[in-house]
């Protein structure tokens, strides 16, 4: 009786041990998530950006707040935030004509990136050039 006790205590010891060492070696692949602002110059001052991240993937930028010209600014507000989220990336081609508009964006974009602590390099790959 003794030694069948030891046997079933030994077996259930090795699972035990088993599905410990099964449980320790699984990681997750969930990256970073949240909602994280950064804010960049534009010409009448801060562009206040903010990028939502799920498990590392760019979900949504969008902008905050501005005092940038109506009209001359509208297609970079609109546009810079659809080609991060599309490309996955803040390297991306400004809007003609409101430069210094799309580079507070794209500065806003990465100063949230860079305060969710990602690996920025991550998000600053080449995007093929459009015409």
């Amino acid at each position: 009786m003794k030694s069948l006790f030891k046997k079933v205590v030994s077996i259930f010891t090795v699972f035990a041990i088993l599905f410990t060492l099964t449980a320790c070696g699984s990681s997750s692949t969930a990256g970073i998530s949240g909602k994280f602002t950064g804010e960049g110059t534009g010409i009448h001052g801060a562009v206040v950006v903010e990028v939502e991240l799920k498990d590392d993937k760019i979900e949504s930028v969008t902008i905050l707040s501005h005092n940038e010209t109506p009209n001359i600014s509208d297609a970079a507000i609109s546009d810079i935030p659809k080609a991060i989220v599309e490309n996955q990336s803040v390297n991306v081609d400004v809007v003609s004509g409101a430069t210094v508009t799309s580079n507070a964006i794209i500065v806003g974009a990465t100063k949230a990136l860079e305060s969710a602590k990602v690996d920025i390099e991550k998000y600053n790959k080449a995007v093929a050039k459009t015409n």
